[in-house]
């Protein structure tokens, strides 16, 4: 079983993506809207206050991060932050993340 949610992002702040349900794993894919300028992508960590993790994922691209399913315990928890995102340079976009 999996589920997708949307998320609206901006360039102003870094947004939490969370885990709807508990998981395993993850696929991001960035949707910019009608406002973006060329080259738009975002800025995906998997800690928020730290730069160091911090990769670039543009546009019409898509992230996944799977684990076996042998294991027993869930790597995310309902309601965790899975990541947090920024859009760069400027406007706003949609990530939409499928969990599983």
């Amino acid at each position: 079983m999996y589920k997708t949610t949307r998320t609206t992002v901006d360039n102003i702040s870094r947004t939490p993506i969370l885990a709807p349900e508990d998981c395993n794993n993850y696929a991001l894919y960035f949707e910019p809207d009608g406002t973006f300028p060329s080259g738009a992508e975002i800025m995906v960590r998997t800690d928020g206050n730290d730069a160091t993790t911090e990769k670039k994922l543009p546009a019409g691209s898509q992230e996944t991060l799977a684990v076996p399913n042998y294991e027993l315990k869930k790597r995310f928890l309902k309601n965790t932050t899975v990541v947090t995102v920024q859009m760069v340079p400027a406007g706003t976009g949609t990530v939409v993340a499928t969990f599983s």
